[in-house]
């Protein structure tokens, strides 16, 4: 779920770079008023998508680091000095 998340949000931020440059295009062109308020409102959009899918990416990062087969792949003398340790809370 997690690996899907990232490849799934993580190719949605790369198409935002292309929708950048073709609203960069058209605001280059010879726009009514009404275009170019709909190219500045995309912008607009697309910023805040680019910030949303950064965000999604992030937590899913921090997600996946306390996956089950992430603990599974750990030893257990590991798993014991986390817990003794403090940085592992208690089941």
């Amino acid at each position: 779920m997690i690996a899907r998340t990232e490849r799934v949000n993580g190719e949605s931020l790369e198409w935002c770079e292309v929708y950048d440059r073709q609203l960069a295009r058209w605001q280059r062109e010879r726009l009514t008023a009404a275009q170019h308020e709909e190219v500045a409102r995309l912008q607009d959009v697309q910023r805040d998508l680019r910030e949303v899918l950064t965000q999604i990416l992030e937590l899913a990062d921090e997600l996946g680091r306390g996956t089950i087969e992430r603990q599974l792949a750990k030893s257990d003398l590991e798993l014991g000095l986390e817990y003794v340790l403090g940085s592992r809370r208690r089941p």
